[in-house]
């Protein structure tokens, strides 16, 4: 993952995200939104994954793809997407 994206991520500790998995033509959530209030981010050890800590010892695990991990602005919101093509699913977390 782009180092740059690490440490915008580190902003987001300590406020609240919104977790959001859709399928990947975004019709129907897999999951209903949920909202946490975030404790720290943290990137797996092989770089697959990072991890979104809503405690001191739960996470959220979100896949990092190469091509298909962003970090964008929606509604003046700062949204990290990642899109799993195999899988047909797209995570969303957004810092509200």
């Amino acid at each position: 993952m782009n180092p740059n994206l690490s440490s915008r991520l580190l902003e987001w500790n300590g406020r609240p995200i919104e977790v959001r998995i859709s399928d990947r033509l975004g019709l129907d959530p897999v999951a209903p939104p949920q909202s946490y209030q975030l404790v720290r981010t943290e990137m797996e050890q092989e770089g697959n994954y990072i991890r979104f800590y809503i405690s001191d010892w739960q996470f959220v695990a979100v896949p990092v793809f190469p091509d298909s991990t962003l970090l964008t602005e929606e509604d003046g919101q700062a949204v990290f997407t990642s899109t799993d093509a195999e899988g047909k699913l797209v995570y969303s977390v957004k810092c509200l």
